[in-house]
């Protein structure tokens, strides 16, 4: 039975069809979530704050340090906008992430977008191109069997560079 389920997930793409919530579910029987913390893969990470004058000059002040976040993940790849619309996301999971031990998300393996709530937004700064990637998409992760895969996320509002 396990088989024929997560099968039904990889053929079909499912967890990019998912709406909003953690608990986002296929219409199986039993139903399947995405997102579950005793998968033995997903997401673990920390959100970075750069804060501060980053110039390379005798008076650089940055500091950097882990801080306290809400954490979206979403399923597939999400499209870059100016800002990111919270209502335009449909994260498969939200976690609490604490600067002391960050954040872990048990998910099923697959491509996944992650960004931190700064500001009262969803937050990502990273545009990095991927061979592989829609052109106008945020940085993703792809999840593999059997893994947990470090997500760091670096909030660079406060910082001049």
């Amino acid at each position: 039975m396990w088989l024929k389920r997560h099968l039904f997930l990889i053929l079909l793409g499912a967890p990019y069809l998912l709406g909003c919530g953690g608990e986002a579910i296929l219409d199986t029987d039993p139903p399947i979530p995405v997102s579950d913390p005793s998968y033995p893969q997903g997401i673990v990470g920390k959100v970075i704050k750069y804060d501060g004058n980053f110039f390379p000059s005798p008076d650089s002040d940055g500091e950097i340090y882990p801080i306290d976040a809400r954490i979206f993940v979403c399923a597939g790849y999400v499209e870059q906008w100016d800002s990111v619309n919270p209502a335009e996301i449909f994260p498969v999971a939200t976690v609490e992430s604490t600067a002391d031990e960050g954040y872990r998300v048990g998910l099923l393996s697959g491509v996944y977008t992650v960004f931190a709530e700064i500001d009262g937004k969803p937050y990502r700064n990273c545009h990095k191109g991927h061979p592989t990637e829609p052109a106008n998409a945020f940085c993703f992760t792809e999840v593999p069997e059997r893994d947990y895969i470090m997500v760091e996320i670096e909030d660079t509002t406060d910082a001049s560079f």
